[in-house]
């Protein structure tokens, strides 16, 4: 029986959207856009059609929760012997599109296991994979890609792809599944500690459309965060990225009092917006 759709939490790139049920499942994805096939769509029908879960060997109980003011996801699994915790977001659109899972270690182990079932064409496409050079799987299927790298061991079974790990206290594990057209190179990794960069940026983005304040960061300066958080980028670009998100330096200088009054205006009132957006969230989504 499928989770009822008042379960899931929704995380997004502002192009196309994943659902997560309560259990930490990821059973809806369309791929590349809102209108694509899904690859994950368990949601209407079965696991067999595709989703990516973790879960615990032990019986837990789950609580899950937004960072305030964002769409990044928290869900946390306590069991016997200790807590985990699994942080889904999705990175703002740029040239390719990844879907970030982290798991953290909270207190004492748990032992966890991840299983992916990548399903194309609704359900109805069994993808090509194979292991590149770094050790990450390349799915194919068609005119679709889908890379997914991790430091966790994986093998497939079955066809499908599982790890199993321990988590203890203090310890990351990242997980990050990234899409493309089939016919073009493989994306670029992606450093998932950018998740506290994502995060500011979030919740920018949710000042600005609950504040009504003119959005001050023109497109192309929003895509030039996305191209920034790819790995490799040096400590002068991270400066540069850092003063664009504040304001400081020469956009602010050229922004002019006017703007600079339209930001006063909007920090006096974030506080009360935000709290109202993360509200309305947890309650469309029914999250917990």
């Amino acid at each position: 029986m499928s989770t009822p759709i008042e379960d899931y939490g929704l995380i997004g790139d502002c192009q196309t959207a994943a659902l997560v049920g309560r259990d930490g499942s990821i059973d809806w994805l369309c791929w590349p856009r809102f209108d694509s096939d899904a690859c994950f769509a368990a949601l209407l029908g079965r696991p067999s059609n595709g989703c990516w879960r973790f879960s615990t060997e032990q019986e837990a109980r789950i609580t899950r929760c937004y960072r305030p003011g964002t769409l990044i996801l928290e869900t946390t699994f306590e069991t016997g012997s200790g807590r985990a915790c699994v942080t889904d977001f999705m990175l703002p659109r740029g040239r390719t599109s990844d879907l970030i899972r982290i798991v953290h270690g909270l207190e004492g182990e748990v032992q966890m296991c991840m299983e992916m079932v990548l399903r194309f064409g609704y359900g109805c496409t069994m993808p090509w994979v194979s292991r590149l050079k770094d050790g990450s799987l390349r799915a194919v299927a068609g005119p679709d890609m889908a890379v997914l790298r991790t430091p966790a061991t994986l093998w497939g079974e079955n066809f499908k792809t599982f790890a199993m790990f321990t988590m203890t206290a203090g310890r990351t594990l990242p997980f990050v599944l990234s899409y493309g057209p089939s016919h073009l190179p493989v994306p670029e990794p992606v450093d998932p500690v950018i998740v506290l960069q994502v995060e500011r940026h979030e919740r920018r983005g949710a000042a600005r459309r609950l504040d009504g304040v003119v959005d001050l960061f023109q497109p192309a300066d929003r895509a030039g965060d996305r191209d920034h958080m790819r790995a490799g980028f040096g400590e002068r670009d991270r400066g540069r990225v850092s003063d664009a998100a504040r304001g400081t330096g020469d956009e602010r200088d050229t922004a002019g009092e006017g703007l600079h009054a339209g930001r006063q205006l909007a920090s006096a009132s974030s506080d009360n917006c935000r709290g109202e957006w993360s509200r309305a969230v947890r309650s469309v989504s029914g999250v917990g």
